[in-house]
């Protein structure tokens, strides 16, 4: 097939696509279907809050202004410095006739919104459980609409479109745009091809449906609850309620910057719900096919480009139109710019699982799971098996063996002979062809800064492993027959910056070891150590990654010597010590 016909056969698809997402959302939006009937059950609104806006007082004023009978507002703050904090003191001074309450502190879980919601549930006591977000506003039949459906013991969930209105900068207008014209139908037509989708804005759900599927703890690290909540909802075999009317959200007035980042969180937690899905995305704008036929340089091309920005742009405002949006016919010239920047931000979502959320960096795992960890891919996982089986190897191939069990021992040794001529500070003089310990470290045994969570801990730590380690290797040079006749132990060591002596040389003084400059180098074995840096990067890499922050590739290579006289007299606890090493030589 031509590029030509590609370009023909994709417009088509396109056109239908957007066709039948138009017909679907004017469909749904102007259903005059009745509620099953009225509910009167106690209702819970839970508004878990960060920061304030310009119209969070008129947001928060709209709940109070309810025609529904029986119910409370629990406003929810992570802390009380919160600048929310003084807008809800505001609203429970001018309505207080309703029962308006302010909840500070939150639970466990890395979703923000999540952990004060959970914290909300508890303090709450209505049936039904009514969930909004801070910027949005409602009419005041809101509640009594949202609850309806629950009559219903079939229905599980009901939730709200929603449409951002007052918009004034480009950012908003973009941002409506993509909600009323992109977001809105493709949902809509996902829902009817079964497909659980979220719209968590504003849903209300019975207390007792949300404790059987495990509660809003369920959900505590996942990066979008809403879907995830609907799919609990359908796998428990209820309904879910779309409401054929929209709540509105205040424009946040975000820049440029704020809304990419923001779109490209949203992107990849969908593409994490449904990797093939979410790359079927791709063929559903026009930009690309703009590209293409520019390309192609065919008259058809174009012609049918031409003709599905036509219907795109029909669709759009029948779109908008249905949900009674706040898009303007002026804004209609800014299609195009909105289709390019949602496909950037579809080809950014593609890779990457990194995500930034009110400040803070997070990284999606394949269940939509959020972790303050970076998931290592399977090409990771597949290349630290590999750095993981070639080490062994190595161990193997040089006779590396472990002289103690011991769990707190990190250090593994061959015995060799060395082809230098060392005199250490305590007289001890080794030879060429003398046999000494090569130490290596046990890279499984060495503690992460990500699992202790502190440089300081972590710092703690290794120093308590290296005396521990010494101590076991005194132990062994007593015991071990293979250390018959080793009167020195050296070890390689690549230091991550230039004075990287002057941080040690204390260290290794208290544990009296020696830095030696190693000897001038032929270019073979500066070949060698250039590989052998690959090897080194690869074992931090895999086993301490933390470790690799801020240190160079290429490295600062030193000898550390001590001698088996000092090993024993420093780190044998026996009291003999001394005795035995004089005896040693």
């Amino acid at each position: 097939m031509t590029l030509q016909w590609i370009v023909i056969v994709v417009a088509a698809c396109q056109a239908i696509y957007w066709s039948i997402g138009a017909w679907l959302t004017r469909r749904h939006f102007t259903s005059s279907e009745e509620p099953p009937g009225e509910i009167r059950s106690r209702i819970s609104v839970l508004k878990p809050l960060r920061d304030a806006e310009r119209d969070s007082f008129e947001c928060f004023a709209t709940y109070c202004r309810q025609d529904y009978a029986d119910y409370s507002i629990l406003f929810g703050v992570a802390d009380a410095e919160d600048p929310a904090v003084p807008v809800v003191r505001r609203v429970q001074r001018e309505f207080p006739s309703r029962d308006v309450q302010l909840r500070i502190g939150q639970a466990g879980g890395l979703n923000p919104k999540v952990r004060i919601l959970r914290r909300l549930v508890d303090e709450s006591d209505g049936e039904i459980l009514a969930t909004s977000d801070a910027d949005v506003k409602v009419n005041p039949d809101h509640l009594r609409r949202l609850a309806a459906p629950l009559a219903d013991t079939e229905v599980g969930l009901v939730m709200c479109a929603y449409t951002l209105r007052g918009g004034r900068s480009v950012t908003d207008r973009l941002e409506a745009l993509r909600l009323a014209v992109e977001f809105i139908p493709s949902a809509i037509f996902a829902r009817k091809l079964g497909v659980a989708v979220g719209f968590g804005a504003a849903m209300a759900i019975r207390r007792s449906d949300l404790d059987q599927i495990g509660g809003f703890a369920a959900f505590s690290d996942q990066l979008l609850e809403d879907q995830k909540l609907a799919s609990r909802i359908t796998g428990m075999g209820k309904r879910i309620v779309l409401l054929p009317s929209a709540v509105e959200l205040c424009a946040p007035g975000n820049s440029f910057s704020q809304s990419w980042r923001r779109e490209v969180r949203w992107g990849r937690g969908i593409r994490a719900t449904g990797p093939w899905r979410y790359l079927g995305v791709g063929v559903t704008f026009t930009t690309p096919l703009l590209v293409l036929a520019a390309i192609a340089h065919s008259r058809l091309a174009w012609i049918a480009v031409g003709m599905l920005a036509l219907i795109r742009l029909a669709a759009a405002i029948c779109s908008a139109r249905a949900q009674r949006a706040s898009v303007k016919w002026t804004d209609l010239w800014l299609l195009p710019v909105r289709d390019a920047m949602s496909f950037l931000i579809w080809c950014a979502s593609l890779y990457g699982r990194r995500v930034e959320w009110r400040g803070r960096q997070y990284y999606v795992g394949r269940d939509g799971r959020i972790s303050a960890t970076a998931p290592p891919s399977r090409l990771a996982d597949a290349l630290q098996r590999s750095i993981r089986r070639f080490d062994a190897y190595l161990r193997r191939r040089q006779n590396i063996f472990e002289f103690c069990q011991s769990a707190d021992c990190m250090l593994r040794l061959r015995t060799t002979s060395t082809s230098r001529d060392v005199l250490l500070a305590d007289g001890t003089h080794v030879r060429p062809g003398d046999s000494v310990g090569e130490l290596h470290l046990w890279n499984e045994r060495l503690a992460t800064m990500g699992e202790l969570n502190s440089s300081f801990r972590w710092s703690v730590e290794a120093w308590r492993a290296t005396q521990s380690s010494f101590r076991h290797l005194a132990e062994a040079v007593q015991n071990d027959p293979r250390l018959r006749g080793v009167d020195a132990f050296v070890a390689t060591a690549l230091f991550g910056q230039r004075g990287g002596d002057k941080s040690w040389r204390k260290m290794c003084d208290r544990l009296g070891i020696e830095i030696h400059q190693p000897p001038g180098q032929s270019l073979a074995r500066r070949i060698h150590d250039f590989f052998e840096n690959f090897l080194t990067w690869g074992l931090n890499w895999t086993f301490s990654r933390s470790s690799l922050r801020g240190k160079p590739f290429l490295r600062v290579r030193r000898e550390l010597w001590i001698s088996r006289r000092t090993l024993l007299a420093k780190h044998l606890p026996d009291s003999s010590a001394t005795m035995i090493a004089a005896g040693a030589q």
